[in-house]
């Protein structure tokens, strides 16, 4: 048995001894290719070769109760700026993860189970195309005089409903009237250049991989309920009334938290314009995905931070009358925005905005301009949260990475930054879970176990 060490041993020696050097680095293949066609280089900048494929949705969606549901129709200008030719493109149908018999990565209770999204009709330039259904992924699969050449563009015609299930993993409803709406719509998946089409089904703990896209979306939600959503409201002097408008108008100005929607004002009336009519619009440009929340119920706070010379945030939080520690949680999102954009990384935060809306049960969730997070049981735990789900802003949703293959990079640097705002704050558990997490990757690094965090 000894022989063959010794073999291996004395080759390896010989192999030293002629000065012999080797790159022991791992490189995936995937990346490789990226490198052989020039779009990127070997430290991983983009080239002039450099592409990325972009899409523009036009959304119409109605939230209903009793039973809970989602109705949409979308129209989709998807741009081809790769310099392949595509003869497909595959759609993500990400509320299928809830569906029943499909692949997760974990159980769920029967009462959490749906029957998935169901896909009235789609077409693209007008005609029906072949579409073939793979775990997530939704392959629609062009005729050869439709395929799209570089530089070229095609419109898809889409609607679809499905049943807002429960508790949902990320999303969903949260009581008979309040709902975090994520993974709204069919998305079109990335086609990059280190791996071309993403394939890679939703399975429920790896999360996101998208490309900019710009969104027009009307909400239509029943009598009563307040929106809040990604990117710009366009309508809201028509669905507030002066009152709220005038709160609104000022927090956006204001170093402290304004109450928005208060008790008295759910108890009395009087938030809505008298043109509301349950539709509320929104715009958001060169963001990677849309998310939004409504409820009849909800308390609303909001205030503004100084980012950079000429620019303020507007930070707010929604959440029920009760929530622990969530009527401190604006104050706290607006402070940390303002350490990761000043201090560490010190990169201005990107959007205009930031809403934490208190759904989740247990963790949270992080979407463009929006977080989905449970109450903890302890301030300095809300406190964590709220940066954490913040963090995210800048990965993956600022930087784009895939991370539903390097959930690492994301989680982890979320992670630190949560835990250095935190601890800045002077709060005992930070200090000692970033001492625990230096403390055990001690035990390992550098030893056989210690394998680069890519692998």
């Amino acid at each position: 048995m000894k022989k063959p060490t010794i073999i291996i041993l004395t080759i390896l020696n010989v192999l030293v001894s002629f000065g012999q050097k080797y790159d022991y680095s791992y490189i995936p293949r995937e990346y490789n290719r990226a490198y052989t066609t020039g779009t990127r280089g070997n430290d991983g900048r983009p080239t002039d070769l450099y592409w990325q494929i972009r899409a523009s949705y036009v959304l119409k969606v109605e939230v209903t109760t009793s039973p809970n549901s989602l109705k949409g129709e979308g129209f989709i200008t998807y741009y081809n700026n790769s310099p392949d030719t595509l003869n497909a493109f595959i759609l993500k149908i990400l509320q299928d993860v809830q569906k029943k018999g499909y692949s997760r990565d974990f159980d769920l209770a029967p009462e959490f189970i749906t029957d998935g999204v169901l896909i009235h009709s789609i077409t693209v330039e007008g005609v029906k195309p072949r579409t073939v259904m793979r775990g997530s992924n939704l392959i629609v699969v062009l005729s050869r005089d439709r395929w799209l050449p570089p530089g070229g563009k095609l419109k898809i015609d889409i609607s679809w409903t499905y049943e807002i299930p429960r508790h949902a993993i990320r999303n969903g409803a949260y009581s008979d009237s309040s709902f975090f709406i994520g993974y709204l719509y069919p998305q079109l998946a990335v086609y990059d250049d280190i791996q071309g089409w993403d394939q890679d089904s939703y399975t429920g703990r790896t999360e996101t991989y998208n490309d900019l896209a710009d969104y027009q979306i009307e909400i239509k939600v029943p009598e009563g309920y307040l929106v809040w959503a990604t990117g710009k409201h366009e309508n809201e002097e028509v669905v507030y009334s002066k009152i709220i408008l005038d709160r609104i108008a000022k927090s956006r100005m204001s170093d402290n938290t304004i109450s928005i929607v208060t008790p008295g004002d759910l108890s009395s009336g009087g938030l809505f314009g008298k043109e509301y009519e349950r539709i509320w619009k929104f715009t958001a440009e060169d963001v990677p995905d849309f998310a939004f929340a409504t409820s009849n119920y909800y308390l609303w706070d909001a205030i503004s931070v100084g980012v950079e010379p000429g620019r303020r945030i507007w930070v707010n939080a929604v959440y029920p009358h009760g929530a622990g520690g969530f009527d401190r949680v604006a104050g706290k999102a607006g402070e940390s925005i303002s350490f990761f954009s000043i201090i560490f990384p010190g990169i201005p935060y990107p959007w205009g905005k930031h809403i934490t809306y208190n759904g989740m049960v247990g963790g949270g969730m992080e979407y463009p301009m929006m977080a989905n997070n449970a109450e903890m049981a302890v301030d300095e735990g809300n406190i964590e949260i709220t940066a954490h789900e913040i963090a995210h802003t800048y990965l993956p949703f600022y930087t784009l990475i895939n991370e539903r293959r390097q959930e690492w990079l994301d989680e982890g640097w979320a992670k630190l930054m949560g835990e250095l705002f935190a601890e800045t704050k002077g709060y005992p558990r930070s200090s000692r879970n970033v001492l625990n997490s230096i403390g055990i990757y001690n035990q390992f690094a550098g030893s056989f176990y210690d394998t680069p965090l890519i692998i």
